[in-house]
């Protein structure tokens, strides 16, 4: 290698010289500095979307607090009636009584439902209504698109804890 750089003529060995450090900093750009900076780049998004998550389980923490201080169970409604006549007199609100066609309880605690020709957004509103005021979750839940847009025929089955 020495003999092979003495050979070589003044202006040649700059130039191979040259070519050498060039090299050598693109070398260093490409394995070591642009690594780096991506993973820090990468870190940084990463500590970016823990931050927005820890936020949100504060929040979620302190709505959970206020929930559970604000009335927990205590605060639902109808607690002292069987669920079969909660969700008979809720339906019947929510207008889709008509549209139950079964009803029969499923265990000490639940009920299923079969709902024909059901307005979709009304059924929701009212699952959702249920399980806000009387603590009313949905276990299972088994919906069919019928022929006329926006019904539904749900297969349900509800529990009150």
């Amino acid at each position: 290698m020495k003999d092979w750089w003495m050979s070589l003529e003044e202006r040649e060995r700059l130039l191979v010289a040259g070519a050498g450090v060039v090299l050598g900093i693109a070398l260093f750009y490409l394995l070591a500095w642009e690594p780096l900076f991506k993973t820090r780049a990468e870190l940084q998004q990463a500590v970016h979307a823990q931050r927005n998550t820890l936020q949100w389980m504060q929040e979620a923490a302190r709505e959970v607090r206020t929930l559970q201080a604000g009335g927990g169970t205590g605060a639902l409604q109808g607690r002292n009636r069987s669920l079969l006549s909660v969700l008979d007199q809720t339906a019947t609100q929510a207008g889709i009584r008509d549209q139950i066609e079964r009803m029969e309880p499923e265990g000490r605690n639940g009920v299923k439902l079969w709902l024909d020709q059901v307005p979709f957004d009304t059924l929701m509103r009212w699952l959702d209504r249920l399980e806000r005021h009387y603590g009313v979750h949905v276990r299972r839940a088994t919906f069919t698109a019928t022929d006329v847009s926006g019904f539904v025929d749900a297969r349900l089955t509800l529990e009150r804890p």
